[in-house]
Parts: C-alpha cells; structure tokens; sequence
C-alpha cells in the first residue's frame, strides 16, 4: 500500500486554498481501518499536519488538512473510531472536520464554508409554502459550514452529506401549509375612550384587524367591534 502527498488546492472565488502536505492513502475507504484495537496517538509539540498524518497512517483513513494555518499540539489520546480521534484533534486545533465521500477534510472554521462549498455535494430541495429566501436565512443560521442558495421556489444546499441531510429534514419539517385560524367577533363597549382614537390605535398596530366603531368621533363611549384570531383578540382585549 502506497502513501501519497496530497496538495488540496480549492478554487473558490478569488481564493486559493493550498494544505500543508499530508500523508493519506488513498487506496484506503474511510470505512476501513487497520484493526479493531484502540486508537492512540502520542505527540508532543507536532503540528497538525503531522498528526493528522499519523492518524491517516494509523486507520487507513483518507485525511485532508485544508488549510494553511500551522498548529502545534501536544496530545495522548485513546479513540474508538477514526471520527472520535478526528474530533478531539481538530477541536484542540481549533478547526474542524467533514466528511466529502470517503475523504475526511479539516479546515479552520473561516475556512471551511468555502472549502465545502467548493468540494461538497449538492441537493436542491423544492419548497411549496416556505420562501426560498427566507429558508436560507434560517439554514445560515443553524448550519455554518453548510451553502444554501435560493433558487426560484427552491434551495440549492452545497456541503457535507451530514449537514445537507440535516438541511433537508429542516426545510421538509418547515415547508408546511400555514394554518388558518377561526377569528372570533367581539364587541368592546367603551365609557371613557374615544372611539376614532381607540380606532387609530388599533389599525396601526394590529393593521391586519378587521375594526367596527360606534359612537361620536370626538366625544367618549361607544364600542369597537374587533375580529381577529382568539389569541389576536386577547392581546388587543388587554392593550
């Protein structure tokens, strides 16, 4: 089995991202590993990159540092999993990890959206009732490493399988017929106030209340009649 050099060079727009050389074999699926036995790691100021290097070595995994940053670390570590020993690296780091096919990259989180966003995969998802924009401003949100683009009454996701599977339930849970609430018909008897104002007040701040005043426009009494979902009409009871 043969070690090969890696240098990930990622186009993205106006940027390119060079690693530091890592040790990976490429023969290896991340799926198989040398044995079953523990994994453990001893390395005393050693930089990522060589780290990284022993764990590929180690586990027969497929690893990309995608970065130029130089990190040393110290570490003695026990993992059960390639994954579990990539966590603990790349968060000492500072950095983090993902999964493209069967290759693991790790890129500092500045880096990462657009080394995804470059080497990842693609899904684009319909939406019926929820707007491709503001859906994308919601999966910005939950999913930094994730790019979500509106497209029409859809939502391009580029990144890790993981997040992309995890945008997909979100958006299928989100995209749901807006329910339709009853309103509810209520007068409002008023001694006190006066009904052109009481008026005033409630169109400007509930402009979607359909309002029925009776009484005088300049003197107190009279009653507002006010539809509007029974939650709605509570609130405005109390204003």
């Amino acid at each position: 089995m043969k070690n090969v050099v890696h240098l990930f060079k990622i186009l993205t727009v106006g940027v390119v991202f060079c690693t530091q050389p890592v040790l990976a074999h490429q023969e290896n699926s991340t799926e198989k590993q040398a044995d079953s036995k523990p994994i453990r790691l001893r390395f005393e100021n050693t930089e990522v990159s060589e780290i990284l290097h022993g764990l590929s070595l180690r586990t027969g995994a497929n690893i990309i540092l995608a970065s130029n940053t130089h990190r040393t670390l110290s570490m003695n570590l026990t993992a059960s999993t390639v994954e579990e020993a990539l966590k603990a690296v790349s968060s000492s780091a500072g950095m983090n990890y993902r999964l493209v096919g069967k290759s693991y990259i790790v890129a500092t989180p500045s880096e990462m959206k657009q080394v995804m966003e470059a080497s990842g995969s693609k899904l684009r998802v319909s939406l019926k009732y929820l707007a491709a924009s503001e859906a994308v401003k919601h999966l910005e949100g939950i999913l930094p490493f994730l790019t979500a683009k509106a497209v029409a009454d859809s939502v391009l996701l580029i990144g890790a399988e993981e997040d992309i599977a995890l945008a997909k339930s979100f958006l299928l849970e989100q995209d749901k017929a807006p329910v339709k609430e009853d309103l509810v018909t209520e007068v409002l008897p008023l001694r006190y106030l006066i009904v052109s104002k009481i008026e005033t007040f409630l169109k400007s701040t509930y402009p979607k209340l359909r309002i029925d005043v009776v009484g005088s426009a300049d003197k107190p009494g009279g009653a507002v009649s006010v539809s509007a979902p029974k939650a709605v009409l509570s609130e405005v009871k109390e204003a």
